[in-house]
């Protein structure tokens, strides 16, 4: 049975997705980074969207969330710490 569904392309793309994934944290929100260089974050109970974080390079893995932040690289080779609410904590490149 499927609860609900998200379309994770950019609306009107007709670009083709590559890379990314998915990540959950232990507050019921999924995290989807995407080779369209953006990160969202969508309620896993309801299936809507909390917030949308865009980079500036694709962003190739998935995320890594530890307690309350998430921590991305994007081909660019830049490393972003993002808070569960969406905004940026840190970033560092190299």
């Amino acid at each position: 049975k499927t609860l609900w569904s998200r379309s994770i392309l950019p609306i009107k793309s007709k670009k083709m997705l590559v890379g990314g994934g998915l990540s959950a944290d232990s507050f019921g929100n999924l995290y989807v980074a995407s080779s369209f260089a953006e990160i969202r974050s969508i309620s896993i109970k309801q299936g809507t969207l909390n917030w949308n974080y865009k980079v500036d390079a694709p962003i190739m893995e998935a995320p890594s969330v530890i307690g309350k932040d998430i921590f991305l690289v994007d081909t660019s080779n830049v490393l972003r710490s993002i808070s569960s609410k969406g905004i940026l904590n840190w970033s560092i490149s190299g």
